[in-house]
C-alpha cells in the first residue's frame, strides 16, 4: 500500500526504502524472530527493479544495547546496491553473500530408498513430473501425487503424465488435495498410511508459476497475492504441522531464484518463496531432513532441451535436475541451495548495480531506440486515426523498435511476453495518467482494443469530476 501511494504521487524516484526485520537472519544461529518478517524481503529484491528506488533490509536484535546508534547510523549511510541485506549485530555488520560449491556434485545414493513411497505435490507439474519420472526409474518408487484439480478435469499433458507415471509402477496415485488445506493433506496421509505404509518423503513442488498472476509492485491485487502464497508459505507451513510426528527421511522444496534475483512482477512470488526459505531453516533441529533448491530456470520439452547446448546455456536439463536433487538430499553444507546456469554475481551485478536498460526508462525519448522496418505480421497495417491510438501506436512502436505499428497489431506477435507487458504498461500509465491493471492490460491486446478502454477509463474519470463538483 505504502509503495502503492508513493507511485500514485509520483514521489517513488530515489527514495531509500530500508525494510526493517528483527533477529529473522541466522548469522549465530540462535535468532528466532517472526519468520513470517521474511515476506517483506521480496521487495527488497524486486523494488530496484520496477522503480528508481534504493531498497535494504535491516536486520536488528531488538533488544541489543548499541541498536538504536548502529541502526541510525545504517539508515543515514551510504547504501551500496550489492548489499541489499545487512544484518547488525552488536559491534558488527554482516552482508549476505553466496559461497559457489566447487567440490563434487555426484550423488550417492544414500538418502531415497529402492521401493521407498513418496508424496509429491504438484506432481503432474513440470518440476514435480520430471522428479516422480526419475524416482519412478531409478528407484522404482510408489508415487503419490497431489494437485488441485479433480482427475476429471486434467489438461491433456497431466493427464499423459499420469498415465505415462502409471506405467510399469508399484504404484502411483493421484489425489485432488490442496497442499495449503491442512484438513484434506491429514486425511490423506492417514489414508495412505493406513492403505499402503509409511510415507519416506516429500517433494513440493505446487505452486502458482502462471505470469498472469504476476503484477507490478503498485498492482498488486490481495487475491493474487493470496494465490502466489497459498501452495507456497501455507503449503510449507501445513507440511510442518501434518508430518512434524511423522518424521519422514526428508521434505524437499521446489524455490525459485526469484529469492536472490527477483524479477518485474515477481514481488509477491519472491516473496513466497523467500519465506520458504526462511522457515525451512528454522526446521533444521526438527530431525527431519529439510531441504530447498532455488531453481534457475529449467528446460522440460524438447525443443526447450535442445537449446540448452554449447556456452550460452540459461535452463537446467532434467537429468541434471535429478543429480541436484538427489545431491541436495544428501548434502550437509547448506539446507538452501542456490541453482543458476549462470555466474550468481554475474546476474547479481547484472540485476541490481547495472543501470536499467530503456525498457525501464518511466520517460523515454524518441531517439532511445532506433526502429527496424515492420516485420510480417498475421494482421495488415491499419493506420492510427484517432489521437489516442496516434499516442499509443507511439508507444509501441518506440518500446519495440517498430516502424509502423498498426491499430490491429497484436502485442504478442510484436514480440511481447507477460514482462514486457508490464514494461509497457508503465509507459502507458504514465503516459494517460491512469491506473489500467495487467488484467485489463491483456484482454486489450491490440492499439484499437487499448483505445477503446483508455477512452471509456476516460469519460467514467471526467463523470466522476463532475459529479464530485456537483457535491462540493
Amino acid at each position: 500500500y505504502l509503495v502503492g501511494a508513493l507511485v500514485k504521487q509520483g514521489m517513488m524516484k530515489d527514495r531509500r526504502i530500508a525494510v526493517l526485520t528483527d533477529s529473522l537472519h541466522q548469522v549465530h544461529g540462535n535468532e528466532r524472530g517472526d519468520v513470517h518478517s521474511a515476506i517483506l524481503l521480496g521487495l527488497v529484491n524486486v523494488l530496484p527493479q520496477e522503480y528508481a528506488v534504493n531498497a535494504i533490509n535491516i536486520d536488528i536484535i531488538a533488544g541489543e544495547a548499541s541498536v538504536h546508534r548502529t541502526l541510525i547510523k545504517e539508515l543515514t549511510g551510504v547504501w551500496s546496491r550489492g548489499n541489499r541485506i545487512v544484518a547488525l549485530r552488536g559491534a558488527y555488520r554482516w552482508v549476505c553473500d553466496y559461497q559457489q560449491h566447487r567440490g563434487d556434485v555426484t550423488p550417492h545414493g544414500t538418502v531415497l530408498r529402492p521401493g521407498g513411497l513418496y508424496l509429491v505435490t504438484g506432481g503432474l507439474g513440470n518440476a514435480g513430473y520430471v522428479l516422480s519420472s526419475y524416482l519412478r526409474e531409478r528407484y522404482n518408487a510408489r508415487l503419490i501425487l497431489t494437485g488441485r484439480r479433480p482427475l476429471s478435469s486434467l489438461d491433456d499433458t497431466a493427464a499423459d503424465r499420469y498415465r505415462q507415471l502409471q506405467l510399469g509402477t508399484a504404484h502411483c496415485s493421484y489425489h485432488a488435495v490442496d497442499v495449503a488445506d491442512e484438513e484434506s493433506l491429514s486425511q490423506l496421509v492417514a489414508e495412505i498410511e493406513a492403505t499402503i505404509g509409511r510415507i519416506d518423503g516429500i517433494i513440493h513442488t505446487a505452486g502458482v508459476i502462471d505470469e498472469r498472476h504476476f503484477e507490478l509492485i503498485s498492482d498488486t491485487t490481495e487475491s493474487n497475492m493470496q494465490l502466489l502464497f497459498s501452495a507456497k508459505v501455507s503449503g510449507v507451513r501445513v507440511l510442518e504441522k501434518v508430518f512434524r510426528d511423522r518424521c519422514p527421511d526428508f521434505i524437499w522444496v521446489s524455490s525459485s531464484l526469484s529469492s536472490v534475483l527477483g524479477g518485474l512482477g515477481f514481488s509477491a512470488y519472491a516473496s513466497a518463496n523467500i519465506f520458504m526459505d526462511h522457515f525451512l531453516l528454522r526446521q533444521q533441529d526438527s530431525g527431519i531432513r529439510w531441504r530447498s533448491v532455488c531453481l534457475g530456470g529449467m528446460a522440460f520439452s524438447a525443443a526447450q532441451i535442445a537449446k540448452e547446448q554449447g556456452r550460452h546455456r540459461v535452463a537446467l536439463k532434467p537429468e541434471e535436475l535429478y543429480q541436484l536433487f538427489e545431491w541436495s538430499l544428501e548434502s550437509e553444507d547448506s539446507p538452501v541451495v542456490i541453482q543458476t546456469v549462470e555466474s550468481l554475481s554475474a546476474r547479481q551485478h547484472r540485476v541490481y548495480e547495472v543501470k536499467k536498460d530503456a525498457y525501464l526508462d518511466t520517460d523515454p525519448s524518441a531517439t532511445d531506440i532506433v526502429k527496424t522496418e515492420r516485420p510480417a505480421l498475421a494482421t495488415a497495417y491499419v493506420a492510427p486515426a484517432t489521437a489516442t491510438e496516434q499516442r499509443l501506436s507511439g508507444i509501441f512502436e518506440q518500446f519495440f523498435g517498430i516502424d509502423r505499428v498498426g491499430t490491429d497489431d497484436n502485442f504478442f506477435e510484436l514480440g511481447g511476453d507477460s514482462l514486457k507487458g508490464m514494461m509497457l504498461l508503465k509507459r502507458v500509465k504514465n503516459e494517460f495518467n491512469l491506473n489500467i491493471t495487467l488484467t485489463d492490460f491483456f484482454h486489450h491486446q491490440t492499439v484499437r482494443l487499448l483505445s477503446t478502454l483508455i477512452s471509456e477509463m476516460e469519460l467514467l474519470s471526467t463523470k466522476s469530476q463532475r459529479k464530485s463538483k456537483m457535491v462540493i
